[in-house]
């Protein structure tokens, strides 16, 4: 199956095949990120490959269950989604975003403005206290789900 359509059981495992289109997508919105937050005086953020995973199961369950939430679709935090992936953190953060565009073309830079119009997505974007990300996304029905984790070690 590949990247770009959410797993019927939630399973990432059944994800193995790699879709060019959603890493590209995850690129973009991380340089974008990154850019505003060179824009802004600020380091950028590193990837974080265990974070990269957490965002992206996040991303793949919203898009299951057609819903945008911080809150998984068992109930789960962010904060316990971390911890179930053993990732240790002195402070951390997650931005969301859902849209309807066909035309991935600009998904950085539409997620980008969505998050710096909502004061708590903008705090996380220009966190001088985070130090790593991890951004995952799913596409389904349509829909595009963004979700960004954000950690500071």
């Amino acid at each position: 199956m590949p990247l770009s359509q959410a797993p019927p059981s939630g399973d990432l495992a059944a994800l193995a095949g790699n879709d060019n289109q959603l890493r590209a997508d995850e690129a973009n919105l991380l340089a974008a990120v990154n850019q505003l937050r060179r824009e802004s005086g600020l380091r950028p953020l590193q990837l974080s490959a265990p974070l990269e995973r957490v965002a992206r199961q996040h991303s793949y369950d919203m898009s299951a269950s057609s819903r945008l939430s911080h809150a998984g679709s068992d109930g789960t935090s962010p904060v316990q989604r971390l911890h179930t992936a053993g990732i240790n953190y002195a402070l951390t953060g997650e931005n969301i975003y859902k849209e309807q565009n066909p035309d991935s073309t600009l998904l950085a830079k539409r997620a980008v403005q969505g998050w710096l119009s909502s004061a708590p997505h903008r705090k996380n974007l220009l966190s001088p206290d985070f130090n790593q990300t991890g951004i995952g996304v799913a596409h389904s029905n349509g829909a595009t789900y963004v979700t960004e984790d954000f950690v500071k070690e």
